[in-house]
């Protein structure tokens, strides 16, 4: 399998995907999904799992603002992520794709949100360990009721981790003597039963 770049002629197949994978209440008409792949800006963030030339799961994502009310923040929302049972293992790989993109084009430092519904488990949201190994930590998950589909759904946010730098605390030094080594011991014996056998 491959991750590949979605393209606009993409947009078929990924209807079809979305289609199986959605009940009738989530309408995805190819026309939608053009337009979100016919994106001209640089902050479109598009991959999908390739098959024997068929796409069998894919990842949308771009830059908007948070979706937190009231605040006004720029995140990469993840809108989408549908992975058919032949691409299910490939969520480390598409997500790997998106943030590799991300650095390149100077939005490596944004937090991630996205929403899904809970039979998604097999997506980044109830996947945190995925994120974890790419440097990103859950923040944030919130249940809500979405009333345009008529589902709850859960909300997450992951932000980069930060490594705070090391630092030395002058008060709380080791003495160090360069004298004459202290007067060693008599020689122990140790007889065979002080020992037993073990793992270390």
């Amino acid at each position: 399998m491959e991750i590949v770049v979605l393209e606009p002629e993409d947009a078929e197949f990924v209807e079809d995907l979305a289609n199986h994978h959605y009940p009738p209440t989530y309408p995805m008409s190819a026309a939608d999904i053009m337009d979100n792949l016919s994106r001209p800006d640089n902050k479109s963030f598009c991959f999908g799992v390739e098959h024997e030339e068929k796409i069998v799961g894919y990842l949308m994502a771009w830059v908007d603002n948070t979706m937190v009310e009231g605040k006004r923040e720029r995140v990469v929302l993840v809108d989408d992520i549908v992975l058919s049972n032949k691409a299910r293992h490939q969520l480390f790989r598409l997500l790997q794709a998106m943030l590799d993109e991300m650095k390149k084009r100077g939005f490596g430092q944004l937090p991630i949100e996205g929403s899904a519904r809970p039979s998604s488990s097999h997506t980044f949201m109830n996947r945190p360990e995925a994120l974890e190994r790419l440097g990103y930590e859950l923040c944030q998950k919130a249940e809500y009721y979405d009333e345009d589909f008529e589902e709850e759904l859960t909300w997450v946010r992951y932000e980069p981790i930060v490594h705070e730098d090391a630092t030395i605390d002058l008060d709380d030094q080791l003495e160090i003597s360069f004298g004459q080594p202290a007067p060693m011991e008599e020689d122990v014996e140790f007889e065979d039963e002080d020992f037993q056998e073990g793992y270390y």
